[in-house]
């Protein structure tokens, strides 16, 4: 099945929120993604984790500590003690919504104690945001019972929603990316670590011609190392092969004008109202060749 209109090539890059658009709101909630999307960009990505009673969760880190504040004082959660270094899966999922996902992005404001950000699972996006592109990125857990577990509910899900033309599943685990296109070969997938790399390498070697029909995207950084992995050469062969070529995480507009030209055919940034502004701003130059 092809991928939804806003995934295919367009006359500019796909405008990505990362973490749901993580420089104006609370990454990866609700509230982010509705920012994003009234601003204009054309598709999210968050990433997932997994509760302690199996339902996947938009969140970065597989602790809470960073954008929660629980970080050193014991509090109770339901049937749970929280404290410093309490893990993600170590918390049902009611236990987790009931803390404030926008505590560490409120904090300076002044109004934390009226602003609650819950953490949301990822059947609430779904039905909250339908049709919408997005891209998840898989979380490594803890234990293979778990990975697998986060790839079948994870995988299960985007069917129950009929989400297969909106989704890119991808991860920096190259186990669970097997994983998931094993068991949901339908569903689209980015490119993995030790894939990117391949590939990087093959044509740095002037040698890709070698390459086998690529994965449909890929989600890559401007630099790997002391590599820059944004070259136009690069991304027009990876276009060849019928990828996309994703670059993440862009909040510079001379950036994003430069992947523009340059051939990218997303986006991925916290700031997408920034992105809109400066392409609709833009010239013709700013439009992406075509391979």
């Amino acid at each position: 099945m092809d991928l939804s209109p806003a995934f295919q090539p367009q006359s500019r890059p796909t405008i990505i929120a990362h973490r749901g658009g993580a420089g104006a709101r609370p990454e990866n909630t609700v509230s982010a993604c509705r920012h994003a999307l009234s601003s204009g960009a054309d598709a999210l990505e968050l990433d997932v984790q997994l509760s302690k009673d199996g339902h996947p969760v938009v969140i970065h880190d597989s602790t809470i500590d960073r954008t929660t504040g629980m970080t050193s004082i014991l509090t109770s959660v339901g049937s749970a003690i929280v404290n410093k270094g309490t893990r993600v899966d170590q918390l049902n999922l009611a236990e987790l919504q009931s803390l404030n996902a926008g505590y560490a992005f409120f904090s300076a404001t002044g109004t934390i104690d009226k602003i609650i950000t819950p953490i949301p699972s990822l059947a609430l996006i779904f039905s909250e945001f339908t049709g919408v592109p997005i891209i998840l990125d898989l979380k490594r857990q803890k234990g293979r019972k778990k990975n697998q577990q986060l790839v079948q509910t994870v995988g299960q899900l985007i069917r129950q929603f009929r989400r297969t033309p909106h989704t890119i599943v991808g991860s920096f685990s190259d186990l669970l990316l097997l994983k998931f296109r094993k068991a949901f070969a339908e569903i689209h997938t980015g490119a993995g670590v030790m894939e990117v790399t391949w590939t990087l390498l093959l044509h740095r070697c002037r040698m890709a011609g070698l390459l086998k029909p690529a994965p449909r995207s890929y989600q890559l950084p401007v630099r790997k190392g002391a590599v820059r992995v944004a070259c136009p050469s690069f991304i027009q062969n990876l276009r060849r092969n019928g990828s996309r070529v994703d670059f993440w995480t862009i909040n510079s507009v001379e950036i994003m004008h430069q992947l523009a030209k340059d051939g990218a055919t997303g986006i991925i940034t916290d700031f997408p109202d920034r992105a809109i502004t400066a392409f609709a701003a833009g010239s013709k130059a700013d439009q992406m060749p075509m391979p």
